[in-house]
């Protein structure tokens, strides 16, 4: 065998064995925990005085990041006209989501309280009672965010809140799960 053929025989092992000395230590590394799923049920119930007159549940898979749900439409609000310099006018339709939008987010604590970050709107048009017969409408808008300690099962009544016009009251409850 040639002095260059051992030369190279010799670095080529001599490159093999760092990088075998890194995997091992690498396989050697604890495996980084499973993400923890949590399942948020949120219920929003709608009552008038004593009587039920709605209740929509919604899901979400919480995890790592935050979540967040829309359900509903955009609706034609009111338009606008503006006219340039020039004397060229425009008209402008402004639309506006109506429906439900839940934002969460959970952090896992030790001992089972787990830390809760929930955002709950619920948008909404009915006739507006200020003008009967008119043809006239308004749009409602119910609106909380809160950071809460839950455990696992337990229902908490997260807001209870009454519309001042109709006198409906909202009542959103929420519960986690691990999901296993």
């Amino acid at each position: 065998m040639t002095s260059q053929r051992r030369m190279c025989l010799m670095l080529g092992v001599g490159l093999l064995v760092p990088a075998m000395a890194v995997l091992t230590a690498r396989e050697q590394q604890p495996p980084k925990p499973e993400q923890q799923l949590f399942k948020l049920d949120v219920v929003l119930m709608r009552y008038q005085g004593e009587k039920k007159l709605s209740s929509v549940p919604y899901t979400l898979l919480l995890g790592d990041n935050f979540t967040r749900l829309r359900v509903g439409v955009d609706v034609a609000g009111d338009s606008s006209t503006a006219t340039s310099k020039e004397g060229v006018t425009t008209t402008r339709r402004d639309f506006r989501f109506l429906g439900t939008s839940i934002d969460g987010a959970i952090n896992p604590r030790e001992g089972g309280r787990h830390h809760l970050i929930l955002s709950i709107q619920d948008s909404s048009v009915l006739p507006d009672p200020r003008f009967k017969d008119s043809g006239s409408f308004a749009f409602r808008t119910f609106s909380i965010s809160n950071q809460l300690f839950v455990r696992e099962g337990q229902l908490v009544p997260f807001v209870v809140g009454t519309d001042q016009i109709t006198g409906e009251t909202l009542r959103a409850e929420v519960t986690i799960s691990v999901v296993k």
